[in-house]
This record gives structure tokens, sequence and C-alpha cells, in this order.
């Protein structure tokens, strides 16, 4: 595998099924420019490896990783779908898998309100910097 720097046409088809939680790594990279991304081949991969604050993902097909090229790349927390598992196994046989949970929020976020009789300006007491007083 050798480093790219992601477009998002080459990635489109993966971002399609990006869902929330350790899967959106390649979305996070892709439009942030945080991270790292390599590739069986470019600009066509069919294996892709993406990697951001210690968070790897990867997505293709089984047959064009070689876990040997995979094994140093990766030290992290490490995502990939099912039919990668294979893969995984042969190239980190002592791996611990670590279920995660997701909780998608399902509504949409509320306005932040200050707490009852405290000012919400970040005005300065007389008492301390950045202390805040209740309001008379």
């Amino acid at each position: 595998m050798r480093k790219v720097v992601l477009e998002h046409a080459a990635v489109a088809r993966w971002l399609e099924r990006e869902t929330p939680g350790p899967e959106s790594v390649l979305g996070h990279v892709l439009t942030t420019g945080h991270g790292r991304a390599w590739a069986d081949r470019w600009p066509e991969p069919s294996v892709l490896l993406t990697e951001t604050g210690g968070n790897y993902l990867l997505l293709g097909e089984p047959e064009a990783v070689d876990p040997e090229e995979l094994r140093p790349l990766v030290r992290g927390f490490l995502a990939a779908p099912p039919e990668l598992a294979p893969v995984l196994a042969a190239a980190f046989p002592d791996r611990v898998v670590w279920d995660r949970v997701v909780w998608p929020r399902t509504a949409a976020p509320s306005a932040p309100s200050s707490a009852a009789g405290w000012p919400r300006s970040s005005a300065r007491s007389s008492r301390g910097c950045g202390t805040r007083t209740p309001a008379p």
C-alpha cells in the first residue's frame, strides 16, 4: 500500500455508505485534511486505509489487502467491515476485538440555555479572572 492524498471522486463509493462512529474516519480525513490515507493503487483503489487520531478504517476488497503490508501501518484502533475479518486475523493474530457502541442523535440539537440566575455573557467578576457571579 502506498500513501495517497484523498480525492472525493476516488472514494465516493465508500462515502455513500458511511455511518456515524468509527466508520466516519474516511469522511473526516477527506473533509478536514487531518489524517492519512493509503491505497493499493490510485486513483481507483480496491482497498483503502485511512487514519486520524489513532483511529483507522480499512475498506475494500479482502483479496486486495496484503496482511504483511497492513501490519506496520496500523498503530491504534482499527474498524473494518466483517468481510475483512480474515485479513485482520492474518495481519494481527494477537488483536483484541473491542466492540464500540455508537448512539446517533435522532433529534436536532437544542440551543444551550443558561443556568438559572447566571449571566450568559463572558463578563469577568472583580473576584478573579474568569469567575462568574450570579445575576443580581
